[in-house]
């Protein structure tokens, strides 16, 4: 019988044991499943109001399931392995009639010597990239053997498998020495409890992807503690909402971390997002595309995010071009920046571009592509006269409005300056 939360997998559909005994008034054992895909599930855990379990990431997306054969429980790391990485040598046959794929089947050649092909394509130790996304990896296999077997893989991928607990992803990476790319998405991992049990686990880790895993922000938090060398992290699709952004009085002391990217939650407060991720000293890079954040706030003091370099604020919410004068006291040092998607940017469709550059002095790239030196020139000759036209029009009304307003007009040339700025 699989174990309290375990995972499983089931005509196709992936989920986590949350029940293990009888529901009443069927007779033998049940398995209560919290499924991945909330419409697969039927309840909350609950029949004929008596509630047997919770589902404690979506709710609805419980329903019971029999025990049978069925159901997979997974396999090893190294029996994934030698299935998808070991194919069976062929014998003496020096001449093999295969298929190319790219015919479906209507194409037939004669291939020779590919057992030596094989026999290269088996030696496990000279692994460097593996990939076992939804291969079912469920568990470690006896300490050592991993290691003996594979010990040069670089990047890893388990992505949707059945490992339930960072005790076994550890036990996997604990063998990897070499291992700097780790992605566990659309896993369901249990929280690590004692994370300083994972230490020396990651040691060479530099990149974690957890891409639709449900994992609170704390448990993140803890669990790339132990990642002395991790610089990019990937937390997108997690539903993440302001109220889940809360460090809870903790400071973190990941002092490697340069890219995170929380595109496809629900964060709408900049302000909450930024004092989140300002524990992280060496932050340069930041994507918060596909949230819903509406405005952005001019910072307070000792707000200001120095070190960010580049921003993706791409299919969010902006509405007012005071956000980007704000975002610009925000990031003062700001190179790269994403804003397609957003009102302010489809509403003014002919000058929403120039107007963006001129707003961000220290901007080399917007929406992918790179700004010349003349661009920038026009777009800052193009947003002055902007500002004559569309006011305001005393001296102290345009210096708040519009911060660069004194800047540009000394900056540029001096006939401009004197019709401008009289």
């Amino acid at each position: 019988m699989p174990e309290l939360g375990s995972r499983i997998s089931y005509g196709g559909h992936t989920g986590t044991v949350r029940f293990l005994g009888p529901v009443a008034p069927a007779p033998g054992v049940w398995l209560g499943i919290e499924w991945d895909d909330p419409s697969r599930g039927k309840h909350d855990g609950s029949k004929d109001g008596i509630r047997y379990f919770t589902c404690f990431r979506v709710p609805g997306a419980g329903s019971f399931l029999r025990p049978s054969a069925s159901i997979c429980h997974g396999k090893s790391f190294l029996e994934a392995l030698k299935s998808k990485y070991i194919e069976q040598l062929h014998g003496g046959q020096s001449q093999e009639t295969v298929l190319l794929g790219s015919s479906q089947g209507t194409i037939q050649v004669e291939a020779v010597n590919l057992d030596k092909i094989r026999s290269k394509l088996s030696k496990l130790s000279a692994l460097r990239e593996v990939s076992f996304d939804g291969e079912m990896v469920a568990v470690n296999d006896s300490p050592g053997a991993i290691g003996e077997t594979c010990p040069n893989i670089r990047g890893l991928d388990l992505s949707k498998s059945l490992i339930h607990s960072w005790t076994t992803v550890a036990a996997i990476t604990k063998e990897l020495p070499h291992l700097q790319s780790l992605s566990l998405n659309q896993n369901r991992l249990l929280p690590a409890h004692e994370p300083q049990k994972l230490d020396g686990c990651f040691n060479s880790l530099t990149e974690l992807r957890l891409n639709n895993t449900l994992m609170a922000w704390p448990d993140i938090v803890a669990v790339i503690e132990v990642m002395p060398k991790l610089q990019d992290l990937e937390i997108g699709h997690n539903n993440f909402t302001d109220a889940d952004l809360d460090n809870d009085g903790f400071y973190p002391q990941q002092a490697s971390l340069q890219t995170v990217k929380f595109n496809s939650n629900r964060i709408s407060n900049w302000t909450h997002v930024c004092m989140t991720l300002s524990a992280y000293p060496s932050l340069e890079r930041v994507i918060l595309a596909d949230n819903q954040i509406e405005r952005i706030p001019f910072p307070e003091v000792q707000q200001a995010w120095s070190q960010l370099r580049h921003l993706s604020m791409s299919f969010n919410r902006l509405l007012l071009w005071r956000d980007i004068c704000a975002l610009a006291a925000w990031a003062p040092l700001l190179e790269s920046l994403a804003l397609i998607g957003n009102p302010i940017m489809t509403d003014y469709p002919n000058n929403a571009r120039p107007l963006a550059i001129a707003r961000l002095a220290t901007l080399k790239i917007l929406d992918g592509a790179a700004i010349s030196a003349k661009e920038r020139r026009d777009a800052e000759l193009y947003y002055l006269t902007y500002i004559v036209g569309r006011g305001p029009n005393s001296e102290e009304e345009r210096c708040q409005e519009h911060p660069r307003w004194q800047e540009l007009c000394s900056s540029l040339s001096s006939p401009l300056f004197e019709i401008l700025h009289p």
